[in-house]
């Protein structure tokens, strides 16, 4: 005979239940778990291939008010990239709306930034010489 059987029967249905609504709320979270874990394996691989400055994870969330208090709804990301340019002066380029697309057109973006920085400091100016 073991020590379960020596419980009374209430106290056995209250532990079952408790196991059952235990795995119910495992089964939701698995899901917004994975998914934080790849976001964040995702932000990783993005700071890693942009390498110049910092990454901003900016969310986008609506706020809905009601009978029980205020409801935030989380809609989209806004991820840009920054960098500081040879006078010390922040830059600040969007990059996209997720990891993924972030991920992809990192290289174009940091080009163009080093190409901005690279001719950033000359200026041009045209001299009209007459003959």
């Amino acid at each position: 005979m073991s020590y379960w059987d020596w419980l009374p029967y209430e106290m056995q249905e209250y532990v079952l239940k408790i196991r059952d609504s235990q795995a119910l709320i495992e089964r939701r979270e698995r899901p917004l778990n994975r998914q934080l874990c790849y976001e964040i394996r995702q932000y990783g691989q993005l700071r890693e291939k942009w390498g110049l400055g910092h990454i901003r994870v900016r969310p986008i969330c609506k706020k809905t008010w009601t009978d029980r208090g205020v409801v935030i709804k989380f809609l989209f990301l806004h991820i840009y990239g920054e960098i500081k340019n040879s006078h010390g002066e922040k830059q600040t380029k969007f990059l996209a709306f997720n990891f993924r697309k972030a991920l992809g057109v990192c290289d174009a973006v940091k080009g163009d930034l080093r190409f901005d920085l690279r001719f950033g400091n000359f200026e041009v100016r045209v001299i009209n010489v007459g003959f």
